[in-house]
């Protein structure tokens, strides 16, 4: 996931245009994520020559299989996100740049950075979604159970009395 920036330095060009798949390592940074499949990620975009800057200018686009929040049955996510960042070659905290040295660029950490920034914090099959009876354990979105749902905190139970 390197580019190199040689020609746009010397200025023989105004714009470097790239393209191609990333794999997302599941065992690693989307472990935690809860992402159980990943198609690979496509990335396209371009570093551009503006004034006296490099602007960064990328998309990225796939699909990621998550379990339901609710149910765990696994639930689809499309990936698509466009951004535009600056490129420097110093030490920056800046989240609107990428840092670069010599002639080269490497966009991973980049990449991952956007896909985390892209998920979503809570992933449902749908928003009506019943999720899983919290006695049996059955999806609620197949079928219905006859447990008794009413179950009290113990540490609850004298309220119960107060607010009847």
């Amino acid at each position: 996931m390197k580019i190199n920036l040689t020609r746009m330095q010397k200025g023989e060009v105004n714009s470097l245009p790239f393209e191609f798949d990333y794999s997302i390592s599941l065992e690693e940074q989307f472990e935690t994520a809860g992402i159980i499949e990943a198609t690979p990620i496509h990335i396209s975009g371009k570093v551009a020559q503006v004034s006296s800057e490099m602007i960064l200018e990328m998309t990225l686009t796939g699909e990621l299989t998550f379990q339901c929040s609710r149910c765990l049955d696994a639930t689809m996510f499309s990936l698509n996100r466009s951004f535009q960042k600056r490129l420097t070659n110093e030490e920056s905290d800046d989240l609107e740049t990428v840092p670069y040295t010599g002639y080269n660029i490497d966009l991973e950490e980049t990449i991952i950075e956007e896909i985390v920034v892209s998920l979503p914090a809570q992933v449902l099959c749908n928003e009506d979604c019943k999720g899983l009876c919290p006695v049996c354990g059955v999806n609620l979105n197949n079928t219905t159970c006859n447990c008794d749902k009413e179950k009290i905190n113990p540490h609850f139970e004298v309220l119960d009395d107060f607010f009847s």
